[in-house]
């Protein structure tokens, strides 16, 4: 049963449409990767699956979002939505403070005053993400002098600290070299165990390395809509569409 689905879902920016009438289900305990040209509106759906899009000015949605069967776009304060449905941005986006810090303030944020509770999450969150063993001994140091890699596993554990029940990522690899890109697809299959993955990329080979379930968005009537959809190895292997199949092997993009 899905537990994120989307109900002829289009996005407008000033009163542009971007994405048109998309329907979709993601499953649980599962990473679902979307693929697509720029400009096709790939990261603006990914926003909206946690309301960040309400921070964009002139961004405006119609349709539906359901997580576990309520309308996400009808609950208040969004905090509770954030909580549940963590993003990862494209360039990782440490607080200018201690690693340490960077956990503590959303626990804080959430009402968290027990101090040894706050650290028991903190230590896991970063054994979570491989990060416990390379900052033990600097834990309170400024996170902007990690790399570029664990700057972005750090954001990573920082939206695990809430034990969010799904997490996106734009494009979380695309600034990373190929080692700290491999840290974090590892990562990614070891946490799909307990939490729903959705990931924008324009890597291919990393949609086929990653993914259980795949998208394709496409311009099409000058906004994005959704292509194609469905599991990996249908979609790599016997797409239903021509321009899915040219996709997938490099010949358009």
């Amino acid at each position: 049963m899905a537990n994120l689905e989307t109900e002829n879902l289009s996005i407008e920016y000033n009163g542009v449409q971007v994405v048109n009438s998309v329907s979709m289900k993601f499953e649980r305990q599962a990473i679902t990767a979307i693929l697509g040209p720029s400009g096709c509106g790939k990261s603006s759906l990914l926003t909206s699956l946690n309301r960040l899009n309400e921070v964009v000015p002139g961004m405006s949605i119609k349709g539906s979002i359901f997580c576990d069967g309520i309308d996400i776009q009808h609950i208040r304060p969004v905090g509770l939505i954030r909580r549940k449905i963590g993003l990862i941005l494209q360039k990782p986006n440490p607080f200018p403070i201690s690693i340490y810090k960077n956990l503590e303030v959303p626990l804080r944020d959430q009402g968290m005053r027990d101090k040894k509770k706050r650290e028991k999450k903190i230590m896991a969150a970063l054994h979570d993400v491989g990060l416990l063993d390379e900052v033990k001994d600097r834990i309170n140091d400024s996170a902007l002098y990690l790399s570029g890699g664990q700057m972005q596993r750090l954001c990573i554990a920082r939206s695990l600290v809430l034990q969010p029940q799904i997490l996106l990522l734009d494009e979380p690899c695309s600034s990373l070299d190929p080692y700290s890109t491999q840290v974090i697809e590892t990562l990614l299959k070891k946490l799909k165990k307990r939490i729903t993955i959705i990931i924008v990329t324009h890597n291919i080979g990393q949609a086929k390395r990653l993914a259980d379930h795949v998208a394709l968005f496409w311009h099409q009537a000058d906004s994005g809509s959704l292509l194609e959809f469905g599991e990996k190895d249908r979609l790599f292997n016997e797409p239903q569409k021509e321009l899915t199949r040219r996709y997938l092997q490099g010949a358009l993009g």
